[in-house]
């Protein structure tokens, strides 16, 4: 049935090319032209992909890593504009060499809010605790879209090297749940399962099927199109307008995360992406332990969260449903999971939902990572808790 439609297809193309074709290569070219104004229009004046996003390069254990010595300017119109530099060991951190010397060492691993783009250096907040400490490098060892699995990968492969006397990890709770089970980014991620039946944590490497291990030059252009980055982001805002409940509340790239990780009644899909995190947290505590370091979790919210207009918007667009929602949801049981386990952590959904408001903003909301404002209410936050809990070197 299928290759008689195509067969079809082809000979009816054939057929309009011989009879009009003057009009059949008028209507290619136009459409043509009409697509190369667009994408660089966009790029001139409404660009969809920052010079950010072509900062790394495939990795086969870790799926992606900065590309050392790279740099790139950070646009969001109105909001942020400034140069992001790699160092030459591959991360957003001014310490380029890790020279032995008497000062203690504190790690910090996570994503794109540990090297957050969304800010100068001198503001990130890693920076901000090194200056307001004495005696202490603190380490910025964030990847952009890196999941818990690729973290865990990294403090295996760095730790030798840093020899840290304290570690932190940061969960961002918006893609951090889904990512571990294998979303993809760029490229393709190492992810985690829960074997049937006995529900033991596998880890499984980057897929070396995958096109952006081997990309085609096809694939090369239009993830590099910023028109085709536009219309797939339209697609997926459509999307999700005609999607019921039910549907938003299962984890998926095209649903909102909060529509599924604020619902009281998780569905099983969330439930086991739950059960993956905390397998992971305590892989991470295992090897901590071995390491004979300390070790601390803080949780990252969303923007969503912590806004409370973000949160009523998203609030109305739950209608009767909206009762079954609450922001802190996966923050709280992700602290309950650490009381359970005794693990150190801290959740930063207080402390910046105090500080938030129209006229101090916790988050750059286009771009969607912690301002300057907030950068600082964190180091501010994760100090205190250091210095409570008698952690800081």
């Amino acid at each position: 049935m299928i290759g008689s439609l195509v067969l079809t297809a082809i000979i009816s193309c054939v057929v309009l090319l011989r009879t009009k074709r003057k009009q059949f290569l008028l209507l290619v070219a136009s459409t043509t032209t009409t697509i190369i104004i667009c994408e660089t229009l966009l790029r001139l004046f409404y660009p969809q992909i920052n010079e950010s996003d072509k900062m790394f390069d495939y990795d086969p254990q870790l799926g992606w890593k900065f590309i050392a010595g790279k740099s790139g300017a950070i646009s969001y119109a109105g909001e942020v504009h400034h140069y992001i530099q790699i160092n030459q060991r591959g991360f957003r951190d001014p310490h380029a060499e890790l020279t032995k010397n008497s000062r203690s060492r504190i790690m910090v691993l996570g994503d794109s809010f540990v090297t957050n783009i969304s800010v100068g250096a001198d503001d990130v907040f890693t920076n901000k605790i090194a200056t307001e400490t004495q005696n202490v490098d603190v380490l910025n060892f964030g990847v952009n879209g890196y999941n818990q699995i690729q973290e865990f990968l990294l403090l295996d492969q760095q730790t030798a090297k840093v020899d840290p006397d304290l570690i932190v990890l940061v969960i961002y709770v918006r893609n951090d749940f889904i990512e571990n089970s294998g979303e993809d980014w760029y490229y393709p991620r190492p992810y985690a399962s829960l074997a049937i039946p006995d529900g033991t944590l596998r880890l499984h490497p980057p897929s070396e099927f995958h096109p952006l291990s081997n990309p085609t030059w096809s694939w090369k252009i239009y993830k590099k199109s910023h028109l085709y980055t536009l219309l797939s982001q339209g697609f997926s805002d459509l999307t999700i307008r005609f999607q019921s409940h039910e549907a938003r509340a299962t984890p998926s790239a095209f649903n909102i995360p909060e529509s599924y990780l604020c619902r009281r009644a998780p569905s099983p899909e969330m439930d086991n992406l739950m059960r993956i995190m905390e397998k992971l947290l305590m892989k991470f505590s295992a090897r901590a332990k071995q390491l004979g370091k300390p070790l601390v979790y803080v949780i990252a919210p969303s923007l969503v969260q912590v806004d409370d207009d973000l949160w009523r918007q998203f609030s109305r667009s739950m209608g009767n449903e909206a009762s079954g929602y609450s922001r802190a949801l996966p923050n709280d049981r992700l602290m309950q999971f650490g009381r359970e386990q005794k693990l150190l952590m801290l959740d930063l959904l207080p402390a910046l939902q105090a500080k938030n408001n129209p006229g101090n903003k916790m988050y750059n909301e286009k771009e969607q990572h912690w301002s300057k404002e907030g950068n600082q209410v964190v180091a501010d936050a994760l100090l205190e808790y250091l210095r409570t809990n008698s952690l800081l070197p």
